[in-house]
């Protein structure tokens, strides 16, 4: 049983009803959401491998309504009208606000719609297959009613689009002050990813119509640069538990003895470097991995000016990159450092062979952090394959209102059973 069946099975013994479209547990009181989801994670619990591991209960959301930090509306044509849906698609409900999005979101959208409203002819693009399209794919919409960015998925990028989408940016402006950075997103196959990064060769990735190419983000006293395209958790309120749960795991005794050497931290998948940054005073070296270069060069930026010391690698998470690029974990010329290395994948979980790849080179522990339960069992058989168990699990209600869970396990490697206390073998 996954995690989501889990919660619809205990929602249903306790008669409480779910709604349709993107916040279908919104409904609910938040205590009884968080417990039903407590229940939930405590069934499906016994099938993830977490035997001898201490798991801690699940962590509640300080602000489990409004606090969409990344929300989106898919263009779609009804009745020859351009108009903004939610992100997963539904048309049903166009008028009706999420509870999970905050007040400011809701501007933008209704500001947007407005100018859609005024358009007398709707700028299109005819694509390869003879089609005409409309050519806006999505509305992004990033940060909190402080700073907000805003961000127009476009299917076509040129001259009179921007005039148009200029127009916009002054009217968005006019009418929500905290609109600080809009940017144009060329998506010329308008991917229903609504920061598609495969796009045809020469074409122009992206425009800035006002602001500048990055926010700034304060967790605990660090302050990160994040760029306006860079992955960022939607949940900037468990932000702050977040990363002191993986801060604890990662540093808490008996990882060195008093005294002894800084540990050596990887940080894979590590974005612009939250889990990093927040470590970097506490390390002899931080090294970020991230596939996306403009990401990677904040999270250099955001761990030397914390004062740590970084290598930030622009690769796709791998075996074979694990492999070549990180041979064996360097000791950085602290003699018997520890190392530990933080493992932060997207939802799909770790490419093939990743986990066998980085237990080879036997760190001392490994934070892995899953975007939702489902991808837990897969990734604990290969952990027990490679010699490594769970020792803590603490699960975070990072997305409330939704089926949505975070959950954080850290894994040190298995104790080995001398041959003088095996099970002898049965004679035939």
């Amino acid at each position: 049983m996954n995690f989501e069946l889990a919660l619809l099975k205990v929602l249903r013994e306790r008669g409480l009803a779910t709604a349709e479209g993107p916040d279908p547990l919104a409904a609910l009181t938040y205590s009884k959401e968080l417990d039903c989801k407590r229940e939930a994670f405590r069934l499906v619990s016994r099938d993830l491998g977490f035997r001898d591991a201490h798991v801690y209960d699940v962590v509640a959301a300080p602000q489990p309504r409004h606090y969409r930090t990344t929300s989106r509306r898919r263009v779609a044509i009804i009745r020859g009208r351009p108009m903004l849906a939610h992100g997963d698609g539904r048309v049903e409900d166009l008028d009706r606000a999420s509870t999970l999005e905050p007040d400011s979101h809701h501007k933008v959208y209704a500001t947007i719609t407005a100018e859609l409203d005024r358009m007398r002819a709707l700028p299109k693009k005819r694509t390869d297959s003879g089609d005409v399209k409309f050519f806006l794919n999505h509305v992004i919409v990033r940060g909190t009613d402080e700073e907000l960015v805003v961000i127009f998925n476009v299917r076509l990028l040129d001259a009179s689009l921007v005039r148009l989408l200029r127009g916009w940016t002054v009217a968005l402006r006019r009418a929500i002050p905290a609109v600080a950075h809009v940017w144009i997103y060329n998506d010329p196959s308008g991917s229903r990813y609504y920061l598609e990064q495969d796009r045809p060769p020469g074409e122009v990735g992206a425009k800035k119509l006002h602001g500048a190419a990055a926010t700034t983000l304060n967790i605990h006293g660090v302050i990160y640069q994040v760029g306006v395209f860079s992955f960022s958790q939607v949940n900037r309120a468990m932000m702050p538990e977040l990363v002191q749960t993986v801060r604890r795991l990662a540093l808490e005794p008996p990882l060195r003895p008093q005294g002894g050497p800084l540990p050596i931290i990887y940080d894979l998948y590590g974005g612009y470097g939250l889990f990093g940054a927040a470590l970097a005073e506490d390390a002899a070296h931080i090294i970020e991995v991230d596939a996306d270069e403009t990401t990677v060069a904040n999270a250099r930026y955001n761990v030397k000016r914390v004062g740590g010391h970084v290598t930030a690698l622009t690769m796709p998470v791998t075996a074979t990159s694990v492999e070549r690029r990180i041979p064996q974990f360097e000791r950085q010329g602290a003699e018997g450092a520890p190392v530990v290395v933080i493992l932060d994948p997207p939802r799909s979980g770790t490419a093939e062979n990743v986990i066998a790849a980085l237990a080879a080179r036997n760190p001392d522990r490994v934070i892995h952090v899953f975007c939702g339960p489902d991808e837990i069992s897969r990734s604990m058989k290969e952990w027990r394959a490679a010699g490594y168990v769970a020792d803590i699990v603490v699960p975070l209600d990072l997305f409330p209102g939704t089926a949505g869970f975070e959950v954080i396990v850290r894994l040190v490697p298995a104790p080995k059973v001398s041959d003088d206390v095996r099970e002898p073998r049965r004679r035939r």
